[in-house]
């Protein structure tokens, strides 16, 4: 029982530190990466805390229908669920900063580049601006495979940055997202 309450605790804690205190500026370089290591470290303590198994299977080698056994059934449920819930918590918060905090700027695109696989493909543009303060800033910003065609090298973009860390950015490549943050 003590060890159930451990592991359960060691669950809330993983929860905590992945949904509250990872600081924005690590989780904007890789928000899924971060989000699926939490996930799979949340998923491990709440099957240790529900099952306490050492195998899915019986002694016949068959299934069995205790319930420690269907928690492994629900495990790759849990760890998409949990990377879901994790990247969407990264990309409000940083909306959230970007609206409470930004400020508009226009940057012009350094470069990009594409990585294209059978799945999808990563997107990642390089952008160079001036903050408010007059200091120059280079920042790479992963983008969806629409807004990578619709710029080019030396366009200029309007962005938000956030004061606090200006390398926390959006590009405001679409319409919606020029109305979201208030550009015209």
């Amino acid at each position: 029982m003590v060890r159930k309450i451990i592991w359960a605790l060691a669950a809330i804690l993983t929860f905590i530190v992945f949904y509250y205190l990872i600081p924005d500026r690590i989780a904007k370089f890789s928000p899924f990466f971060i989000s699926v290591a939490g996930a799979l470290i949340f998923t491990f303590f709440v099957v240790r805390t529900l099952g306490g198994f050492t195998s899915i299977y019986g002694s016949d080698n068959q299934v069995s229908k205790t319930p420690k056994h269907f928690v492994a059934a629900a495990v790759p449920f849990t760890a998409m669920a949990m990377i879901f819930v994790f990247v969407i918590n990264f990309t409000i918060r940083k909306s959230s900063l970007l609206k409470e905090d930004g400020e508009i700027v226009l940057g012009t695109i350094v470069d990009g580049s594409s990585v294209e696989s059978i799945k999808g493909g990563i997107y990642n543009l390089t952008v160079k601006f001036l903050t408010k303060e007059g200091e120059e800033i280079i920042v790479e910003e992963g983008v969806y495979e629409g807004d990578f065609d619709l710029v080019h090298k030396g366009q200029e973009v309007p962005l938000i940055y956030y004061k606090k860390d200006a390398k926390i950015i959006r590009l405001l490549l679409r319409e919606s997202d020029r109305q979201e943050y208030g550009f015209e």
